[in-house]
């Protein structure tokens, strides 16, 4: 895929070439992940825009993107003999989202409540970019971190046990991998988790399967995180999803985690004002 059918802003999100190349697939709005065999691909949403606070207007359109089904593991099949032909025998590291898929089957197995996050489920919602890494929710208490790296550490995370604990207990959160993939884990540490994880839904990843965080959860995470790239896509989400966003209810939790004046709730006001409900 031409680096020219991916317009996103300069200033606010870079996506590296790898994950431009055509070897990587990419996700659709509540769609699945994969075409059709033998399809000649998918449909891809593609946002060009400008500054966030200078933004006049968006521009959307389709562009049709080639994708190729991945092989049974990350070390054999077409990917895998495309991938190291580009780096001269070397193979890339595994696709965040067959890592996804990888540690949600495992959570799932052991009955573990979780949700997908981050540009991977933000995908299903808004527009799909690429993303080098994968964060995923575990709605447990921080208590239970230890059964849960057991069981994702038996599915391939590596990560240091025992910081890991200590930072989900001390900030909740923590950072592992999958193959060189980062995989960013949150457990519950404010009110706002307990309603994400009774938010979540289901929708297909591979064929199967997997929990992601609703629109409006991924919404008031960005708002939280408040960094320039994660407001242009609550703008893309406002745009994308109108009316079926509960506009209330990221106001009710942003506000509810840092306060009625803070400045990311006035931001957030000003992006509903620029996009109001049709009467």
């Amino acid at each position: 895929m031409r680096r020219e059918n991916v317009a996103i802003s300069k200033r606010y999100a870079r996506c590296s070439a790898r994950h431009n190349a055509v070897s990587k697939p990419r996700l659709l709005p509540r769609g699945d992940f994969l075409p059709k065999s033998g399809g000649s691909g998918l449909w891809l949403f593609v946002v060009r825009r400008g500054r966030y606070y200078g933004r006049d207007q968006i521009f959307i359109k389709r562009s049709p993107i080639k994708t190729l089904s991945p092989p049974t593991s990350p070390r054999s099949g077409t990917r895998y003999e495309q991938d190291t032909a580009r780096g001269n025998g070397i193979p890339l590291m595994m696709d965040p989202a067959e890592v996804a898929r990888q540690l949600a089957d495992a959570l799932a197995a052991a009955q573990i409540p979780y949700a997908i996050g981050g540009a991977l489920a933000y995908a299903y919602w808004g527009v799909a970019r690429g993303t080098h890494d994968v964060d995923l929710n575990l709605f447990i208490a921080p208590t239970r971190m230890a059964e849960a790296l057991d069981v994702m550490t038996r599915a391939g995370l590596t990560i240091d046990v025992a910081a890991a604990i200590a930072s989900a207990e001390a900030r909740g959160d923590a950072r592992g991998h999958v193959d060189g993939v980062p995989v960013d884990l949150f457990v519950n540490s404010i009110p706002f988790h307990e309603e994400a994880a009774r938010r979540a839904i289901e929708v297909s990843l591979f064929g199967k399967p997997i929990r992601v965080l609703s629109a409006e959860d991924i919404a008031v995470l960005k708002l939280l995180f408040f960094r320039g790239k994660d407001m242009v896509d609550v703008e893309r989400l406002l745009a994308l999803q109108g009316a079926n966003l509960d506009r209330s209810y990221i106001r009710h939790w942003v506000v509810d985690a840092m306060g009625e004046e803070d400045e990311r709730v006035d931001a957030w006001d000003r992006l509903c004002a620029t996009f109001p409900l049709a009467p």
